[in-house]
């Protein structure tokens, strides 16, 4: 499993646009139609890519402040249950090791 930084809006747009990811990661107002995503703000936004080898989603991390950042998960359904957590887990490697 590779845990990597991704840009390509592209891609992260397709992933959350997918019927079975998107009634769980939007806003209760939000609209499918005219959705779109922020692009990589190092330090602030930021999207780590999973790929098991294959693409299996991302990570999505925002700072709240100097010292927390909150974590949102936008994985694909070939990688759910154990290869979730095993994402989860090597996220948080990645974190602390960059």
């Amino acid at each position: 499993m590779i845990i990597k930084p991704i840009n390509d809006i592209d891609l992260i747009k397709e992933t959350f646009k997918k019927p079975y990811i998107w009634p769980f990661v939007h806003d209760d107002l939000a609209d499918i139609d005219s959705f779109s995503v922020v692009p990589e703000m190092p330090g602030f936004w930021m999207y780590l890519g999973v790929y098991i080898p294959d693409y299996a989603g991302f990570f999505m991390l925002t700072r709240c402040n100097f010292i927390t950042y909150e974590i949102h998960t936008v994985l694909e359904k070939n990688c759910r249950g154990l290869k979730a957590i095993e994402a989860a887990k090597n996220v948080i490697d990645w974190v602390f090791s960059n």
